[in-house]
């Protein structure tokens, strides 16, 4: 059984550069369009579309919807502008002040992990946008179908694993064990879209903010450190040996997810609708 991942104070970092740093409102890749520059107003502008093509998914009749790992709330919100009532779940304390903030009484914020969520109530459709790779697939599975009616749906969308590989080990799920596992659960598939081709400059433009901006803020820090703190950074070191080697991972999963070569060859970002039986 593949272990969730554990929580890593880098993801509070990245969710700080991408909010406070480059301004966004929205945490989740975009579709872009052949020929968009990779600026920072294509971005928001592929995002958005993201958000506009996911939501074309939701099948008809659909009323109830529980987000899981709702990240800033912009697709949640956008389901309850449509009219769905929206149960967005999230760990993160920053998310919860977000939802807060927005007041939006078709949405109802839970801080919790999926894999201890629990609810009175089961819904029309239970969506991971880009949230799967984030707790056993097993666990999230079995949540599912006790969050759903039957005749309700799931709907994924995200990273996937073409085959296994020791790469990229922030990515858990592999698309044929998952489509397989989702089978097992009850979970017929009715819908399967291959979005890769329209995300990918979002890799290429990643790697050129994580080159120019990331890794020289990094090796300034490890100099500074290294030079000023010799002493006091070897017992740093030893003291939070557990935190840091996950940030060590966390860093080198960024370094391979803005390699193009790498993504092409070991990734694809499908769209799964399921409907469950």
């Amino acid at each position: 059984m593949v272990s969730k991942i554990a929580a890593n104070p880098a993801l509070d970092f990245e969710l700080l550069f991408m909010t406070k740093a480059l301004k966004l409102t929205s945490l989740h890749f975009g579709c872009w369009e052949e020929g968009d520059e990779l600026t920072l107003e294509n971005l928001r502008a592929a995002q958005q579309r993201y958000t506009d093509t996911l939501l074309e998914m939701i099948p008809e009749g659909v009323q109830s919807i529980l987000d899981v790992g709702c990240g800033l709330g912009d697709i949640a919100v956008a389901l309850a502008h449509m009219g769905h009532q929206v149960t967005a779940i999230s760990p993160d304390e920053y998310h919860r002040k977000y939802f807060a903030s927005q007041r939006n009484g078709n949405v109802d914020f839970r801080k919790s992990e999926f894999e201890s969520f629990r609810s009175s109530k089961t819904f029309d459709l239970v969506l991971m946008s880009e949230s799967q790779n984030y707790f056993d697939p097993d666990i999230g599975l079995q949540q599912t179908i006790n969050h759903l009616d039957k005749g309700g749906y799931l709907l994924v969308s995200g990273i996937f694993k073409i085959s296994a590989t020791d790469l990229f080990k922030r990515v858990i799920c592999i698309e044929d064990e998952y489509l397989e596992l989702a089978k097992h659960y009850g979970l017929d598939l009715i819908k399967s879209i291959d979005i890769t081709p329209s995300v990918m400059p979002q890799t290429m433009f990643a790697g050129k903010i994580f080159h120019e901006q990331v890794e020289p803020f990094v090796d300034m820090l490890k100099h500074y450190a290294g030079n000023s703190l010799p002493f006091r950074l070897k017992i740093i070191k030893f003291l939070t040996r557990k935190e840091l080697r996950s940030l060590e991972e966390f860093y080198e999963d960024r370094v391979q997810r803005v390699d193009p070569l790498l993504v092409e060859e070991h990734l694809r970002y499908m769209r799964f609708l399921f409907v469950y039986r």
